[in-house]
């Protein structure tokens, strides 16, 4: 301690200067040392509290965010099965211009009786599929894939355009049932409705839709349930959502609140196809 009239040092814990008598004051903290506060009791419980509530709020947040984040998830294999899907129907659309001037028939399928699925004397519109599995293996040459003779009936379409939103890819080109989650429509024909569904994920109960395409609807149909979870707790999609691509090109992403005749066919009746027509049927995987 210094004194701090005449500068005297004076001993540590002194009250007055021994020569000049004034009072004695402590020397001052040096700079760059301040001095500490006390922590407040504020500071001292958010020490404590933050680490304890860390794990639970980042939980609260997270469980307020999952449906966002499920939902744009959800959106986003929507997105890519529909663009397979449109990948097909474009391919099989190019194949059947390329097809017509050589007097070549659809090469969608048809179920009316005619030459085995796969019979490599015939031609695919001379052949009677049972399923869409046997049909893409039909389309995509299977029997033939790997040797000089593979010879696909549709250019640009692949095993890959069959997976997706949970459903495997075909990896070693032998297609199996759970690896396509397509249903696809057989009897096709130029005159019918544009609003016909084509391609179909294959968790979507389509006896109703197959009903309404041949029999037509009225506006009292469009009230008229179809399910989404055929096969339930399957993929694509669990039965929380379906893709369809319809006969005009469109792709359709249906909820299942929304899955109704209605809906799918624009709140517009269906007139009946012609009963001299072969009926459109589905063909599921």
């Amino acid at each position: 301690m210094t004194c701090s009239n005449c500068r005297t040092l004076l001993p540590q814990g002194a009250d007055f200067c021994m020569n000049c008598g004034a009072r004695a004051v402590a020397d001052e903290q040096p700079e760059g040392k301040p001095k500490r506060k006390p922590l407040s009791v504020g500071c001292i419980v958010a020490l404590v509290l933050v680490p304890l509530l860390g794990i639970p709020i980042f939980g609260i947040l997270a469980a307020a965010l999952y449906p966002a984040i499920h939902q744009a998830q959800a959106q986003a294999q929507a997105t890519a099965v529909s663009a397979r899907g449109r990948d097909i129907y474009v391919a099989l659309t190019a194949t059947a211009v390329e097809r017509e001037p050589l007097g070549l028939g659809s090469p969608w399928p048809r179920t009316t009786p005619g030459k085995p699925a796969g019979d490599p004397a015939a031609d695919i519109s001379e052949q009677q599929f049972r399923n869409s599995t046997e049909y893409f293996r039909t389309l995509f040459d299977e029997a033939n894939f790997g040797t000089d003779n593979w010879d696909p009936i549709v250019r640009g379409f692949d095993y890959s355009k069959l997976a997706g939103a949970g459903v495997p890819t075909c990896a070693n080109n032998r297609l199996q049932a759970e690896q396509n989650m397509w249903t696809v429509i057989a009897n096709l024909r130029d005159e019918d409705d544009d609003r016909t569904p084509v391609l179909v994920t294959r968790n979507v109960d389509v006896r109703v839709i197959e009903r309404a395409v041949n029999q037509g609807i009225t506006a009292s149909d469009y009230a008229t349930r179809f399910s989404l979870d055929e096969g339930p707790n399957r993929p694509p999609f669990f039965g929380k959502m379906a893709v369809l691509i319809m006969k005009d090109g469109r792709s359709v992403t249906l909820r299942p609140q929304h899955a109704t005749l209605g809906v799918l066919f624009g709140m517009q009746e269906l007139d009946p196809r012609s009963r001299t027509l072969p009926p459109l049927v589905y063909l599921k995987p």
